[in-house]
């Protein structure tokens, strides 16, 4: 989705495309340490966190968790 960068505390006045993914709470503590990582906007934060999708988050990295959040939100 696109959201106004200020959503997520980014102080440039454009917009961001993010998508929000599900994963363990366990491994949410390490990615939030990453840059484009971010609490979930409009989500449980405890399971659900936010990716912008114009950071340089590794692409890769991105269909990972993409997979894995589909698993966990069978």
């Amino acid at each position: 989705m696109n959201i106004p960068a200020a959503k997520l505390g980014l102080p440039n006045g454009s917009d961001t495309e993010i998508i929000n993914l599900k994963c363990e709470p366990a491994l949410l503590g390490g990615l939030r340490q990453s840059s484009g990582v971010y609490p979930a906007y409009h989500m449980n934060k405890e399971h659900w966190f936010s990716l912008d999708l114009n950071s340089d988050f590794a692409a890769e990295e991105v269909l990972r968790l993409l997979d894995l959040s589909f698993d966990l939100t069978r």
